[in-house]
């Protein structure tokens, strides 16, 4: 089976650099840094069937990631990929909301993998599997929690590797023992793995899932009565591989390897940290092995250190699942000025111009190489590290400086961090290249050294990652951000835009494509059979429609349309509807008419919905208040909504607000407790029948706020509404049965 195994895989025991005292996700100098976990399940990042065949053949509905984004798709943005586009380490995306946008993302490490015939996304979140059990498959090396048999597990080229599978042994001061198995009742899981609380006593357990990692790590709350401490972890493989010290360097102290001598997992050393996160107190706890039951001990010198400040972190497995020997943009560190130096090349489609950058990284702080022979343990922080990236036309971010881990960061561990669009300097590397018609290599360049003291000289300070374990980067990606030909800025179809000139249609209007991005320079060709990039329309008629056809340099076509529209020239500063009980009293003022024949009075029950109920002759033109009125003597039994059509003496027709009416009940069937109303509102109604009733508020102009359907019986009822996000004013409070319509007015606070 091993022999097959060409990359080196690793499972190493390292710290962490998540903050025990539990941070949110923040920003740091523009960087979106996730300090601390949290144990639920999110859901999916998805988009539309609808949406996916607009950008996919429809061949690409068999495929498993359609109609679900990547974990990593571009930050912030509503996006769906193009599947046809995938490689193993790049993604291809459109904006849906500004669809000339279009993202290209490239990873120094594989980010798709070969399964079932499909390039599939690298998945590292956890899901539910069955009772008890929660699955990472969609990755190369599939990992799960199994909260039943109490442990973690691996898979690597179908062989099973599991561990946190733990006891505990502690010592009293007056020498007995204790022994306690793992107790997983308090636990919370989520996506990015799971938190036992009091897996032992006064301590927690932290399970951590990534991509192809999984880490746990010991939180001890309080400083324990014990005087030793002694954890045994019970590491799971079958007989074709054996647990060895590594004596290659393998960056472990411990190495599991198949019966050909292929390197699969590493051990490196259990490290502690405590609260006060101070380097001296820092310390290591060296491995046991017996027969593959790992032990190591935390005795009463360390546990019982007058200086150190609980809680404790005591962190003893890291799992990395390779290949890490071939992973391109791996590297170690040096020390400022000094720099080590990723390369990523992104293929940067023609036509379209380059616009902005964003980037993530995950970067690893161990410990000074050397210093470990020679003066002890000292480690170094994910603080320490200092990036910048740079693009080969001259680019930059951020703008001047570094970007560096901040805050929490003060220890060892991992720091992935998400660079977003529009950062300091982002837009400098991706607008510093020349648009063009043909595909063009965009050049990016990763830098990272530290600020650490860990020495310089001979082999344990170079940009090996292998020999450089103090600051290390592990992988790294970036996404850009480019624009197509654009007019009239950004589409909602990526295809034109309809614009409205806003005039009376009388003079001169000058239509301008406004035409954006792609690559110059531009040919126009108009429905006028203009050439011009803009044309002037004199006295157009209302409903008219112009189109200019724009073409850039590389042939790429975008339609401008123009609709013509001619507001009607009337002014209306007043309309109000007055219940007169018998009848409704329509009236309106008007400041200034021009060509305004008449005014259609129009009812509606619904307020979408509007029937005609009489006509009053307009002014023609004024520029004088003129005041009128209309009286409904046959108004809707509960509620009426009013507008106002109003009609030129070309025909065109436009409307006014709408205004609603409603008249007492005639059974007084409901009350509205309280009324006025802040919070909530108990709707309290008389059923005649026992029927299904649909309870509304909606707003003085009809729009449907809030809706409960309810089953009731004969007889008094109550049905609540929480109203707290509605607005303050007035609102309707309407029951709709197939018999009956009933309403009353609701005032919110």
């Amino acid at each position: 089976m091993g022999k097959n195994i060409t990359s080196v895989f690793l499972l190493v025991f390292v710290w962490t650099c998540f903050n025990v005292f539990g941070q949110d996700e923040k920003k740091a100098h523009g960087l979106v840094s996730n300090f601390e976990q949290s144990f639920d399940f999110q859901p999916e990042k998805k988009y539309s069937r609808e949406d996916g065949l607009k950008y996919n053949e429809a061949e690409y509905t068999n495929h498993p990631d359609f109609g679900r984004l990547p974990v990593d798709a571009p930050y912030g943005k509503r996006v769906v990929e193009d599947l046809s586009k995938r490689t193993a380490d790049e993604r291809y995306y459109i904006d849906l909301d500004d669809p000339t946008f279009f993202y290209v993302q490239k990873a120094a490490t594989p980010i798709n993998f070969e399964k079932d015939g499909y390039l599939v996304a690298i998945h590292p979140y956890l899901s539910p599997s069955q009772n008890g059990v929660y699955k990472a498959e969609r990755q190369p090396y599939p990992a799960e929690l199994n909260t039943l048999n109490k442990n973690a597990v691996i898979y690597i080229d179908g062989q099973e590797f599991s561990f946190s599978n733990y006891s505990l042994v502690a010592t009293l001061p007056d020498g007995t023992q204790e022994t306690f198995s793992a107790n997983w009742e308090a636990i919370q899981v989520g996506n990015e793995g799971a938190l036992i609380e009091n897996i032992f006593p006064k301590i927690d357990l932290r399970i951590l899932f990534s991509k192809g990692q999984i880490k746990t790590e010991f939180i001890l709350t309080e400083q324990p009565v014990y005087t030793e401490l002694e954890f045994t972890d019970e590491i799971g493989f079958n007989n074709d591989f054996e647990l060895i010290e590594d004596t290659e360097n393998h960056r472990g102290k411990l190495l599991v390897r198949s019966s050909d001598q292929t390197p699969f997992l590493k051990i490196g050393a259990v490290k502690s940290f405590d609260a006060s996160q101070a380097k001296e107190l820092a310390s290591i706890h060296p491995y046991i092995n017996d027969e593959n039951h790992l032990k190591f001990i935390c005795d009463a010198t360390f546990l019982h250190n007058p200086e150190l400040t609980y809680p404790l972190l005591i962190d003893p497995l890291f799992t990395a699942v390779g290949p890490v020997n071939s992973a391109v943009g791996v590297i170690g560190s040096l020390e400022s000025p000094a720099s080590c130096s990723s390369t990523l090349n992104v293929n940067f489609p023609g036509g379209s111009t380059p616009w902005d950058f964003s980037a993530a990284w995950s970067i690893y702080a161990d410990e000074c190489f050397y210093n470990w022979y020679y003066y002890g343990y000292w480690p170094c922080y994910t603080g320490e590290a200092q990036v910048s990236i740079t693009s080969n036309c001259g680019g930059r971010s951020p703008a001047t400086g570094i970007w560096n881990c901040s805050p929490g960061c003060s220890n060892p561990g991992t720091w992935n961090p998400t660079l977003p669009f529009a950062a300091s300097g982002t837009q400098s590397l991706a607008q510093c290249y020349t648009p063009s018609c043909s595909n063009q290599t965009l050049s990016f360049s990763f830098n990272l050294d530290r600020n650490s003291g860990c020495p310089s000289f001979g082999g344990a300070d170079q940009c090996n990652w292998s020999s450089s374990w103090c600051i290390t980067l592990n992988q790294w990606q970036v996404t850009v951000q480019g624009r197509s030909l654009e007019t009239l800025g950004n589409t909602s179809t990526g295809n034109g835009y309809t614009a409205v000139v806003s005039s009376n249609c009388l003079g001169n209007s000058t239509l301008d494509p406004t035409v954006q991005y792609g690559v110059p320079g531009y040919s126009y060709s108009w429905s006028t059979g203009a050439t011009t990039p803009t044309i002037t329309v004199s006295n157009a008629s209302s409903g008219a429609t112009y189109t200019a056809d724009v073409t850039d340099a590389c042939g790429t076509t975008r339609t401008a349309t123009f609709d013509i529209t001619c507001p009607l020239a009337v002014t209306l500063t007043k309309f109000d509807a007055v219940n007169l009980e018998r009848e409704v009293l329509l009236e309106w003022e008007t400041a200034t008419e021009q060509d305004n024949d008449y005014f259609v009075v129009q009812r509606s029950t619904d307020g979408i919905h509007f029937e005609n109920i009489g006509m009053v002759k307009g002014a023609g033109n004024s520029n004088t208040t003129r005041y009128y009125h209309f009286s409904d003597p046959e108004p809707y039994a509960h509620i009426s909504y009013y507008r106002l059509e109003i009609v030129d003496f070309q025909g065109t027709r436009d409307y006014s607000s709408t205004e609603s009416v409603v008249r007492n009940n005639t059974d007084g069937s409901i009350q509205l407790i309280p009324n006025p109303a802040k919070e909530s509102v108990n709707v309290v109604y008389t059923a005649s029948v026992q029927d299904e009733y649909t309870i509304l508020i909606n707003s003085s102009r009809g729009e449907r706020m809030l809706e409960k359907v309810v089953e009731v019986k004969k007889g008094m009822q109550s049905t609540h509404f929480d109203v707290s996000g509605l607005a303050s004013g007035i609102y309707i409070v309407q029951i709709l049965t197939k018999h009956e319509v009933f309403s009353e007015r609701l005032i919110i606070e």
